[in-house]
């Protein structure tokens, strides 16, 4: 029998379920393991019953008895480590919970700015601008029905995120038709509108942050790119004259003294 130390009651049932498991073999091979494990109070009566051999009890009907009281018992332990683990992320998310307020209210005390919700800083900042380089703001109304002008802007974890967002906001509320006129009388059409994404937490070498400008013309190849074409297109290679010396060899020639 394998050693103790390397069985469980797991592959004890996977080995039961075997297709081409003997009954009489199973039952002797791990029935000094399975009276001393947890469900050894369960398993003693069948070993007792096969024991007596009194003819109507047999390795078979003993193996199927073990695997349901096997399966039972991994059934119901796995729906404990379930509830375990349950539990435990609850406990977590409280904990989590607690740190965050008291993180804020440390903040707060301090008179230190925190993000909105007290949410972390995102990784990436999206501020759409015009031809004249100033931010574009748009208006919002709320459910009670008030009007609110606020910076198109949005914070991403994500780069790809930060660049597709700011793509549909210089495509879709930038429109080629909506032109306006500053106070010295010049049109600034919204097809200038370009998508500055920095990263606050990322700087370059002179400590600056990193921003990258996406115009109109970028933002449509990344929303709308080009799709490869149908046919195919087979590159032959070019056609070289062989230009090699021929191989000539010395012939000789032979006549006749008669």
């Amino acid at each position: 029998m394998a050693k103790s130390e390397e069985l469980s009651i797991k592959s004890v049932m996977k080995a039961g379920s075997a297709s081409k498991v003997s009954p009489a073999t199973f039952m002797a091979t791990y029935r000094e393991f399975l009276c001393a494990s947890e469900v050894g109070e369960k398993v003693k009566p069948i070993y007792e019953a096969l024991d007596k051999k009194d003819g109507k009890f047999f390795p078979t009907h003993a193996l199927s008895m073990m695997r349901v009281v096997l399966f039972n018992y991994c059934k119901e332990h796995d729906l404990l480590k379930k509830e375990q683990a349950r539990v435990l992320k609850e406990e977590k998310e409280k904990l989590k919970e607690e740190i965050k307020a008291a993180k804020i209210a440390e903040a707060e005390a301090a008179g230190e700015d925190l993000p909105e919700d007290g949410k972390k800083e995102k990784k990436y900042l999206v501020t759409i601008v015009d031809e004249r380089d100033e931010q574009v703001f748009v208006v919002k109304t709320d459910n009670k029905g008030n009007t609110k002008e606020v910076p198109l802007c949005a914070g991403f974890d994500l780069y790809q995120d930060a660049e597709r967002w700011g793509a549909r906001r210089i495509l879709l509320d930038g429109t080629d038709s909506f032109e306006r006129t500053d106070p010295n009388n010049q049109l600034f059409n919204l097809n200038g509108w370009k998508a500055k994404i920095a990263s606050p937490i990322q700087n370059d070498r002179n400590g600056e942050p990193i921003v990258t400008v996406l115009n109109r013309n970028q933002a449509a190849a990344l929303l709308f790119p080009k799709k490869a074409s149908a046919a195919c297109h087979i590159k032959r290679p070019k056609q070289t004259l062989n230009l090699s010396q021929p191989n000539v060899k010395q012939s000789h020639c032979h006549f006749s003294h008669g």
